[in-house]
């Protein structure tokens, strides 16, 4: 009789186990079709940051502050100049939420912003180069192309983002949760999307670093040193 009883209260759990799966499932459908007849509106927003010049730097601080910014790479030759860019990512959502069904709240993004910015953007040209000399104005320049490399990647990467960020809301998806949920949903999606975002902002840093060295070798120094003489 105990074996039985057993047996009965196993068929019963799966029976209701299997009934909250099929009812799960309904209502992630139902969810999902909210979602696609309003889907959420997506902005990416590009701050370059202000741009600031520092002219009281020495040869040895712009030295320390090369190597603290890569600190595996040697130093070619005396420093004129520096540029310093450090780009940074944040998302903002905004959800909608609506009670499906009896037991359950159907949260999909309304609004997803992501900001792409440069903290500070900084040029620094060697305290001891005269104004206006032709040495300035090459150090000048040459930041200045290291400038354009890093906005012209920045505004490439907020059209690359613009492009995946339908594909990532339709696999992340929208979500079903209890009534009893009080968990902050949005936070919880806000940090998804910076999850399946990280890939490609690995990917820009490690392009944008590439592109910068290519203006940092012996070869184009040498180059940029014969312009003076």
């Amino acid at each position: 009789m105990y074996k039985l009883f057993l047996f009965c209260g196993i068929f019963l759990s799966l029976m209701q186990n299997n009934a909250h799966a099929a009812s799960y499932e309904a209502m992630m459908r139902k969810c999902r079709e909210k979602m696609a007849e309003n889907p959420p509106q997506i902005s990416v927003v590009v701050n370059y940051g202000k741009l600031q010049y520092d002219f009281s730097k020495d040869n040895d601080d712009l030295i320390r502050m090369y190597k603290q910014l890569n600190p595996d790479k040697p130093v070619i030759g005396k420093m004129h100049g520096l540029t310093n860019v450090s780009p940074s990512a944040t998302t903002d959502i905004r959800v909608t939420r609506q009670v499906i069904g009896d037991y359950y709240v159907c949260t999909t993004p309304a609004d997803i912003k992501i900001n792409l910015r440069y903290e500070n953007p900084t040029v620094y040209i060697l305290s001891s180069l005269r104004k206006g000399s032709c040495p300035y104005r090459l150090a000048l320049r040459h930041e200045q192309t290291h400038l354009d490399i890093a906005f012209t990647a920045m505004t490439l990467l907020a059209q690359i983002i613009k492009e995946k960020m339908p594909t990532i809301i339709e696999e992340l998806g929208p979500r079903i949760t209890p009534l009893s949920d009080k968990s902050n949903i949005a936070v919880k999606l806000s940090n998804e999307y910076q999850s399946y975002l990280m890939p490609t902002f690995n990917l820009f840093q490690n392009t944008l670093i590439e592109q910068q060295e290519l203006l940092d070798t012996p070869e184009n120094y040498k180059k940029e040193s014969m312009i003076c003489r």
